[in-house]
């Protein structure tokens, strides 16, 4: 009994091993401190495997270890516990293939009776060492598309996680019905596992499209959310003019009697609430030339502040003479992508901080046009690095905004970009240069 539970022990410390070098792959960005934390989640995870191999059977044992590997992926990496039951799903659906590989080499192969196997050689550390070289070495071949089956996004959505928990036990059953069970191992163990696999994938596809279509609905609804304050706003509108159309009358009738006191009074009263109305929330972007960057501006804004954004805007009246206008189609395309990377940027940025601070200042500098876009910010940053080889302080799998930009701003030389750290807050600024308008280099093409 004691060897039992050495070679239960050993298979452990392999098992648990690769699962942590299986998820050091398809995480990319992720990296493990070697600090006393990390440290006794490995030890405990093994200590625990250990007793579930040892003590449990069956569909229990199984579904024991797949919740064991959920708990040590979230912990271990800290990321959600969507993902980490996405990486134990991977986990079970590629371990299929080694399993397989070597069942059928030491049946067919080694002509070692599946009774045999099964009772004796399965509980060694030998065929769990093998099994694990080849998980590693197949993880490591298809990575990258694994990789986008460990990064889907949940949007919080709980009903997804319960489809994803549920679609886990099934395939966590099914898998224990068809390994653990001689005649299927003896006569249709390729035939299982090739159900397994094309299970698992529909599963797989069905619970993406769901997710896709919950992401889509959300971006859709923020847009509806932002189409409907937009006609507000008109609505405003159409009554301050009825309202001003009502003042004129007024006016023009104090002028026919002559009565010259209350009409400078009414028209100081008039003036005030013009004033006041024009100090309201994004009012400043009516400087700027209706062709969509205004709308940007008010969509970004109104995102900012829905995150708990501190947002301050200033754009000078000057702007509202400027010859953004003339931009050409292209051009005003590009600068609509720079301004939504940027302000992309500044909003993941400043929400991650203490102060949330983001600032959004438009000036005339001569006849250009200069956007200045700020966030607060925490850590450290390296100005030379950022748009190189998708530099970011985010992560591995950010940055490609960054990159872009950098790639429009080497192909339209009416802009110019600089950027400036002071006092925790990054600003961007980008520069629109008239004079170079309409002047694409034609050595580098963007793709629309």
């Amino acid at each position: 009994m004691s060897q039992i539970f050495i070679n239960v022990v050993g298979s452990s410390i392999v098992l648990v091993t690769a699962a942590m070098i299986y998820a050091l792959m398809l995480l990319d960005e992720k990296k493990i401190k070697f600090n006393i934390k990390n440290i006794l989640i490995f030890i405990i995870t093994i200590c625990i495997y250990s007793l579930i191999g040892y003590y449990l059977d069956g569909t229990l044992k199984t579904l024991m270890l797949c919740v064991l590997y959920v708990i040590f992926f979230k912990y271990m990496f800290d990321t959600s516990y969507f993902i980490s039951i996405i990486l134990s799903l991977t986990n079970i659906v590629i371990m299929i293939v080694p399993d397989t590989i070597v069942v059928l080499f030491i049946i067919g192969v080694l002509k070692i009776p599946p009774e045999t196997f099964y009772n004796v050689y399965s509980c060694t550390i030998y065929p769990t060492l093998a099994v694990n070289i080849l998980f590693i070495a197949i993880t490591f071949i298809f990575k990258r598309w694994l990789r986008k089956a460990a990064k889907i996004k949940l949007s919080n959505n709980v009903e997804i996680l319960i489809y994803s928990i549920l679609a886990l036990i099934s395939i966590v059953i099914i898998f224990y019905n068809a390994y653990n069970n001689i005649e299927v191992i003896s006569r249709n163990l390729f035939v299982s596992s090739a159900i397994m696999v094309v299970f698992t994938l529909i599963l797989y596809k069905l619970i993406r499209q769901k997710v896709e279509n919950v992401n889509l609905i959300d971006k859709y609804d923020k847009l509806l959310e932002f189409i409907k304050k937009y006609e507000r706003e008109i609505d405003i509108e159409k009554m301050l003019r009825h309202e001003t159309k009502n003042q004129l009358i007024t006016i023009r009738d104090k002028i026919l009697n002559n009565d010259t006191y209350k009409i400078e009074g009414y028209i100081n009263s008039i003036i005030v609430e013009h004033v006041a109305f024009n100090e309201e929330k994004y009012s400043k972007f009516q400087f700027l030339p209706a062709n969509g960057i205004k709308g940007l501006f008010y969509y970004k804004s109104m995102e900012a502040e829905a995150k708990g954004l501190k947002l301050s805007i200033n754009v000078s009246k000057a702007v509202e003479k400027s010859n953004l206008s003339k931009l050409s189609i292209d051009e005003f395309k590009q600068l609509g992508r720079l301004i939504g990377i940027y302000l992309d940027n500044a909003i993941d940025a400043s929400k991650k901080t203490k102060n949330k601070q983001m600032g959004i200042e438009i000036y005339m500098r001569g006849k250009d046009v200069e956007f200045i876009i700020s966030n607060s910010f925490e850590g450290e940053l390296d100005l030379e690095s950022i748009g190189n080889k998708k530099y970011t302080t985010k992560g591995k799998d950010h940055g490609y905004g960054l990159m872009l930009a950098k790639k429009i701003l080497n192909s339209y030389s009416c802009f110019e970009a600089t950027r400036t750290v002071r006092g925790g807050i990054y600003s961007q600024s980008l520069m629109v240069k008239m004079k170079k308008i309409n002047n694409k280099k034609e050595y580098l093409k963007l793709t629309d």
